[in-house]
This record gives C-alpha cells, structure tokens and sequence, in this order.
C-alpha cells in the first residue's frame, strides 16, 4: 500500500516523458554508436557496419538484424547511429511501455486500508460458504490410469525372457530341449536324476458322481441277466420242414 504511493510520488516528479532507467542506458547507446560506420541507403534504410559486420537499420519499421532493438523496445547503436544522422531524438523511438504516461497509469490506483479485527461485527460470519464444483459423471467406465502426456513413451511391460525346464526345474532351456532327457532312435533312455513322475503323465478319469458311480459297481459285480420274451410279443414264425426225395424212396 505505502509502496504504490510511494512510486507513484516519484513518478510525478519526473521531468522527462521517459522512465529514468531508459534515459541513462540511452546515453550509453549514444557512446557505443560512435564506434560504428553509418552507409545511408535511404532517408529512413541504413547500412551500419560494426566489427566487420554489417546490419540493415530500418527506422521506419523499427528494425535491426542485430534484434536488440525488437526485443528489449530500446534502440541499438546501430539504431541511434541512424536515429543521429536524421538528428532526432532516441526518446521517439522508445517502446511506448517506457513512457511516463503509462508508468502512472500503473500506480494510479491505490490499496484501501482494512479496519482492524476488533471493529468486524460480531456475530456475523462474513466468510463466504464455499462448495464444492458440481461433478458430472459421465458415460462408461472411469479410467484409473492417467492421461499420457504428448511425446511420453506408454509403460513398457515387463516380462522374464529366462525359460525354465518343467522336468528338471532348470533355467534357460526347457522340457524339449532338456540335457537330462537323452532320446536314441531305438528308444528313449531317461536319466536317473530326473524323477519317473515328471517324465509321465498320468490319465485322469472323470470320477462318477452319487448313484452313478453305484449304478457302475452294481452292474460290473453282477452277470448279465438273459433276456426275456414278453408274452404280448408275437412268437417268430419256423420253415416247415419239406421231405426230401431220397427220404421217400428208402420208405
């Protein structure tokens, strides 16, 4: 609070239309110009050559190539070379930013003073009830992994590239080109390292369940039954027997 006022008594008390700071750094701008050589091109195009290099002084359009000039708002000593040479001031061709006009428009409006705590009414809650932003859900199934950001490399998944043997528990080979497994053309002889269990697999038979499984005893425990011929069946029909002619002849 008493920093702006302060300011801003300072500003008021400034003769020029350009911040002090500027003026001084103008002045040395003047003494560095003097080093250089000035080609006139055109009544506001120059040629500025400075250690054996040459820059194109645009005064029209406020430019240089040394780019001084574009980015600080200040003329270069190429500039106030060719701003010299028209014999006009270097305070013209400042950023308008660096003008006193605007220096007190910045400090132009002042902080109010805040009562003391003792004088705040009493019983009176003056800070305000803040809540929280209205959450929208939307469509699907929230992600739980965050947003990549442009350029980022996705998380890489980390899998072993050791191989282990399932027979003798071994690393970096497995079952099919196990050492311990020695396979002729005759046969297959087995190690005797490597246990029998691992080497054969057993079938596994689906268990029978509840009156199957004593349905499948009953029946293999027992004969099988002769079947029998229901009386409401018709009784298959035999050939009659025809005699033959040699059977008549002997009778």
């Amino acid at each position: 609070m008493s920093r702006l006022q302060k300011r801003k008594q300072k500003g008021i008390k400034w003769s020029g239309f350009i911040v002090p700071n500027v003026v001084k750094e103008l002045n040395l701008v003047k003494e560095e110009s003097r080093k250089c050589h000035l080609l006139v091109a055109g009544d506001y195009e120059f040629e500025v050559q400075d250690e054996n290099i040459n820059y194109i002084v645009n005064l029209r359009e406020r430019t240089c190539n040394c780019r001084v000039w574009d980015i600080s708002g200040i003329p270069c000593r190429h500039a106030a070379l060719g701003i010299s040479h028209r014999r006009e001031d270097l305070d013209s061709y400042c950023d308008s930013r660096f003008f006193k006009e605007n220096y007190m428009k910045a400090y132009k409006y002042s902080i109010h003073p805040v009562p003391d705590q003792t004088f705040w009414p009493h019983g009176v809650d003056v800070t305000p009830t803040l809540l929280p932003p209205i959450i929208k859900r939307m469509p699907g199934r929230p992600k739980k992994s965050r947003r990549k950001e442009q350029g980022e490399e996705p998380n890489a998944i980390r899998r072993s590239n050791m191989v282990k043997c399932k027979v003798c528990n071994e690393l970096e080979h497995n079952r099919r080109t196990c050492p311990n497994i020695q396979v002729q053309n005759s046969g297959r002889d087995l190690d005797l390292h490597v246990p029998l269990s691992k080497l054969t697999r057993k079938r596994k038979t689906p268990p029978l369940a509840g009156r199957k499984r004593k349905a499948a005893v009953i029946s293999s425990s027992q004969p099988p039954a002769p079947a029998q011929v229901s009386s409401s069946q018709p009784l298959p029909k035999k050939d009659p027997v025809v005699p033959s002619m040699h059977a008549a002849g002997s009778s």
